[in-house]
């Protein structure tokens, strides 16, 4: 039996959680126990047993690491003296001077699962770059990159365009900066602001629909609205962001509907990318360890499907280092097969064996979020399954 490992972390609504992990050396047992700090603990026990040319003892102690790096990487301490008083916002952590390292705004929850006892607001999701609005205490506007890079210089045109708003001092904004091409989002284009140095993104800056879109307020007059219902957060926006004469260019707040079904439908016509769906009635999650929590909203995405050529295979790593890893993807360009990438995800274990020992090139089905214009490549492939009935000449 090895020593026990023992992990704290902060719940969002402060208390200390407890996490442990242990395994039996001689049974090949992982056991795990889990609770609130003196209360009610949770365990459960796993028997690990040998797979892909792996022995017990292997799998075993690869599991138990990648459990603990897991915990690590959601926050979780080694010490309970560590473990932070607060992972909420104390009016001490934010002087409205700038915005520390540690301010972490809730993230959407990936998928969108909704319950009929709430209340939603739909919202178009565009393709941009998150990026941070504050007021300072002075009056200053400065503008934050999602990582917390100061990227005020690289677009003083939407700098301006936020100064003529006359947010109050101590008020902080959440949002995106969209490349807005007649409706279509230019996601290239925006990095070549947001990611190049403050003389050459300014520089770009001129030359492009570049616009801050607003979507959330997190402190107004130093007031901390994010604990609100998010209803009351968009309406306080849209008294700053009234569209029509007034209101420049480079604002604009994102597209609302009531109805999901009515949402979908927008986004099929017009070919969006999805819908962020937020939840009415919740407050915003915020932390100050640096961690953002998914919580309050939920990314919603029609995926795409289609089939394609997988031509071979390339070895994975860490675990999958021994079998197939991603399968090699290409379509028929001008009578020519062309690789366009590769796909990783959607394969349990067994697949991934058989994989080693398919006759390519071959033809799959793939679900995809969309498919880039010039270099062909599909952003967030998942694979479906083989087609053993077409071959891939008929894609031609």
């Amino acid at each position: 039996m090895t020593d026990k490992v023992t992990l704290y972390h902060r719940t969002k609504l402060g208390q200390v959680k407890v996490w442990s992990i242990w395994y039996d050396s001689k049974r090949f047992v992982i056991h795990r126990q889990w609770g609130m700090k003196d209360g009610k603990m949770t365990q459960t026990k796993e028997t690990i047993k040998p797979k892909q040319g792996q022995t017990a003892e292997e799998r075993m102690i690869r599991m138990v690491e990648n459990h603990i790096t897991a915990r690590l990487e959601e926050g979780y301490v080694l010490k309970l003296n560590n473990v932070r008083q607060s992972i909420l916002v104390r009016k001490h952590e934010i002087d409205f001077t700038k915005l520390p390292a540690e301010f972490a705004p809730q993230k959407p929850v990936r998928e969108f699962s909704p319950i009929a006892s709430r209340d939603y607001i739909f919202q178009r999701k565009r393709d941009g770059q998150r990026h941070f609005v504050l007021v300072t205490d002075a009056g200053a506007v400065r503008l934050y990159s999602r990582k917390l890079e100061d990227k005020t210089d690289h677009m003083p045109r939407i700098v301006a365009a936020l100064k003529a708003l006359g947010l109050p001092a101590c008020t902080v904004l959440d949002g995106e900066i969209i490349c807005d091409r007649d409706g279509e989002d230019d996601f290239r284009s925006t990095g070549t602001v947001c990611r190049a140095g403050a003389a050459v993104g300014a520089r770009n800056e001129k030359g492009l629909p570049l616009k801050f879109m607003a979507f959330d307020i997190l402190f107004h007059d130093s007031k901390p609205v994010w604990q609100g219902p998010y209803k009351q957060r968009l309406q306080l926006l849209r008294e700053y962001l009234r569209p029509g004469i007034g209101l420049p260019e480079q604002l604009t707040l994102p597209e609302c509907f009531d109805l999901f079904s009515q949402a979908k439908l927008k986004v099929k016509k017009h070919k969006w990318e999805g819908l962020v769906c937020w939840d009415a009635n919740a407050p915003c999650v915020l932390n100050m360890n640096g961690k953002a929590a998914r919580a309050g909203c939920y990314k919603w995405k029609p995926l795409q499907e289609g089939d394609f050529v997988a031509t071979g295979w390339e070895p994975g790593k860490g675990r999958l280092e021994t079998t197939m890893g991603k399968l090699k993807i290409a379509e028929w360009q001008k009578g020519k097969l062309v690789q366009i990438g590769t796909v990783g995800s959607g394969f349990d274990d067994d697949t991934r064996d058989a994989a080693r020992h398919w006759k390519y090139p071959l033809v799959v089905e793939l679900e995809y979020d969309k498919q880039e214009e010039d270099s062909r490549a599909l952003r967030f492939p998942v694979f479906v399954r083989v087609h053993p009935d077409k071959t891939p000449d008929e894609l031609r």
